[in-house]
């Protein structure tokens, strides 16, 4: 009789495979590091960092189960070329636990961000974005990377100053939309594009300039980021009887907090927009979030301190 079967004698199928994946498991670790420090990760949520040689940050993760996703990485090496590159380089894991998967993404992108590890390359720092902002009350819209927090309306994110532009223009030329009205070309009375049968006639009073802009405004509005549906900051947190949470406001990121009282007792530097936190956010908060992923505390921002 083979050790095998003694085995499958010994132990249900469920048992068998179990053990079978975690001798896999460790057999796939890399040579610097220890079973022991596989099987001390938990199996939490949480994010996870490999180091290589001389203490060189390689590679960032998260997930909601910190000990099988790493395990995970050094499985797939044994298939997958990125991975055999991360497990070869390997030398030692840390991994810092988070209140849910929530939290465990925003620390995933605040490190890569920060830290820029050699195998993280979607989330590597990114430039200042621009947008279009448009005031309620403004006559055009501004392409800029200063974030305003109010309610103006912001359509786009645009790499540089390039991309936004000819986003716009081509977004005219489509819906017959006057460049000189928009303030993409200085005013000169008739537009180039009138000539050419590409513009209503906002230039020439032929269409009003109210007109114009409903529907400049109707034409960008697949590009329009969400509305922020508070008066001011909200604390998110994960958990029940946990005041633990994170700030933001406007889409924008301000910092974890220990507790509410906290949130109003610090004093906060006013934030940069982030894309990536704004798409994390609005998963998890906008209108089509699963319902009670997390908690929303909206918070006074009379009673809120910034930096000047």
């Amino acid at each position: 009789m083979t050790r095998w079967r003694i085995l499958a004698d010994q132990h249900d199928h469920e048992t068998l495979v179990a053990r079978l994946l975690t001798q896999l498991r460790l057999r796939a670790l890399p040579a610097r590091v220890s079973p022991e420090e596989l099987t001390s990760l938990p199996h939490a949520p949480g994010v996870y960092l490999f180091y290589g040689a001389n203490q060189a940050l390689l590679y960032v993760g998260k997930s909601i189960d910190l000990r099988s996703r790493v395990a995970s990485h050094f499985t797939n090496a044994l298939h997958d070329d990125r991975e055999l590159r991360i497990s070869q380089q390997t030398e030692r894991i840390e991994y810092e636990q988070t209140d849910g998967d929530f939290s465990a993404q925003l620390r995933e992108i605040e490190l890569i961000k920060a830290r820029q590890p050699l195998f993280n390359r979607k989330l590597r720092r990114q430039k200042n974005l621009l947008t279009w902002q448009w005031p309620k009350h403004a006559a055009t819209p501004v392409l800029t990377s200063q974030w305003l927090h109010d309610e103006s309306a912001c359509y786009g994110l645009f790499k540089n100053r390039r991309e936004g532009l000819e986003t716009l223009k081509k977004t005219a030329t489509e819906h017959r939309l006057c460049p000189e009205t928009l303030g993409l070309e200085p005013a000169h009375g008739r537009c180039f594009a009138y000539q050419l049968g590409r513009c209503a006639g906002a230039c020439q009073g032929i269409e009003s300039r109210e007109a114009h802009e409903d529907r400049a405004r109707q034409a960008m509005a697949p590009w329009r980021l969400a509305n922020w549906s508070w008066h001011g900051p909200i604390l998110v947190m994960e958990g029940e009887q946990n005041e633990r949470g994170h700030l933001f406001d406007q889409w924008c990121y301000l910092g974890a907090v220990d507790s509410i009282g906290d949130a109003y007792r610090t004093r906060h530097d006013r934030p940069r927009f982030d894309a990536d936190i704004y798409r994390l956010l609005k998963r998890y908060i906008g209108v089509s979030a699963p319902p009670g992923t997390v908690n929303v505390l909206p918070l006074d921002p009379a009673l809120m301190e910034w930096r000047r």
